[in-house]
């Protein structure tokens, strides 16, 4: 068994790969070393999991704004062994590089500030580990142990249909449709048979993901955020 993380890489459509969005999975495959039969396997699981439409909702695709490129192929997924370094160590190069073509966008979106994003929130089987733990006898912090078995993936540039107003206080939140169809889409990839895993650093291990939780809260990363191009001042 290979632990190996994939790294999607959402192209631009300005062709800037500092305005790529990159969003990161974790796998545990039957063989050491991971085959070249696994990982497009594992290529094509991820290419469902942007792109399949659940039943009465639209594809994460949808809704990801047309400021990322639908050009064929143009998604890659950079995959790396990381056999060896859970702990987080330098993993090197990546040992295979895939493509696939990201679905089309919801007609008629329009597209959100880059930023914009959902958190879709994975989570193993905690077990009987508590929230809190001891402090840390090195760093005397407190210790979460649940939280390092949670991660999360930031879906987005988003468009504007995925949000709307709660009737009574006009809080700005993401659709229930929405939230839904990310749900969806991240029950597609765990139950593909791939072995998708959240990777805790500091356990130095992967454990399968149990569950896929989305919250109506909006998100935001603030690095996908683009540069402005025009400054206005008084004087």
């Amino acid at each position: 068994m290979s632990a190996v993380l994939c790294e999607v890489v959402l192209p631009a459509v300005s062709g800037k790969p500092e305005d790529d969005c990159v969003n990161t999975f974790s796998f545990q495959t039957p063989s050491t070393p991971p085959t070249s039969t696994e990982l497009a396997a594992i290529t094509g699981a991820v290419r469902d999991f942007y792109n399949t439409i659940p039943s009465g909702n639209n594809a994460i695709a949808g809704w990801i704004n047309s400021s990322i490129s639908r050009v064929t192929d143009a998604v890659r997924c950079r995959f790396f062994n990381l056999d060896g370094h859970l702990d987080g160590s330098p993993h090197g190069s990546p040992i295979s590089v895939r493509t696939f073509t990201l679905g089309a966008m919801v007609a008629g979106g329009v597209g959100a500030p880059r930023e914009v994003a959902c958190a879709l929130t994975i989570r193993a089987a905690y077990g009987t580990a508590p929230e809190f733990g001891p402090d840390d006898p090195i760093t005397g912090e407190g210790t979460r142990p649940r939280a390092r078995l949670r991660g999360r993936v930031y879906i987005g540039p988003l468009i504007n249909s995925t949000w709307d107003l709660e009737a009574t206080s006009n809080r700005v939140k993401f659709t229930n449709v929405f939230c839904t169809s990310l749900v969806a889409g991240g029950v597609l990839l765990r139950d593909a048979g791939m072995g998708w895993s959240v990777w805790s650093r500091a356990r130095a291990d992967l454990e399968p993901v149990a569950t896929i939780l989305v919250d109506d809260g909006i998100d935001t990363q603030r690095r996908r955020g683009e540069d402005a191009l025009l400054h206005f001042s008084n004087p």
